[in-house]
């Protein structure tokens, strides 16, 4: 199921848009400068967020592993513990890529 995101197609989310009562929409006149900086403002944002869903689910594959090694509880529930500690593990490799893209971006996606 594809999601849209508030950049994606939805040309009211994008910065310099402006709708307005018994008008049509139309787009503002804004200068490059101001629209580099929030892009950059944007993009550094949503970097941040990855970087901090990388970290959280690093961390809980690590102590699911740990619960998994320790075998607080029976085999069963362990086993489950391991393998979804890898299936998360194998998760971060996808969101790094994704990282890259978003970092590599250079401007909002254009209509």
């Amino acid at each position: 199921m594809a999601r849209n995101g508030l950049a994606s197609g939805i040309s009211q989310f994008r910065p310099a848009y402006s709708e307005r009562a018994g008008s049509k929409n139309r787009q503002l006149q804004i200068s490059p400068v101001m629209e580099r900086k929030w892009f950059e403002f944007d993009r550094d944002t949503v970097s941040g967020a990855l970087d901090k869903l990388q970290r959280a689910i690093h961390q809980g594959a690590t102590q699911m592993e740990m619960i998994s090694a320790e075998q607080m509880f029976d085999s069963m529930l362990s086993k489950t513990f391991s393998q979804t500690a890898r299936r998360l593990d194998r998760l971060l490799p996808r969101l790094k890529r994704l990282g890259i893209e978003i970092n590599g971006a250079t401007c909002y996606p254009k209509p």
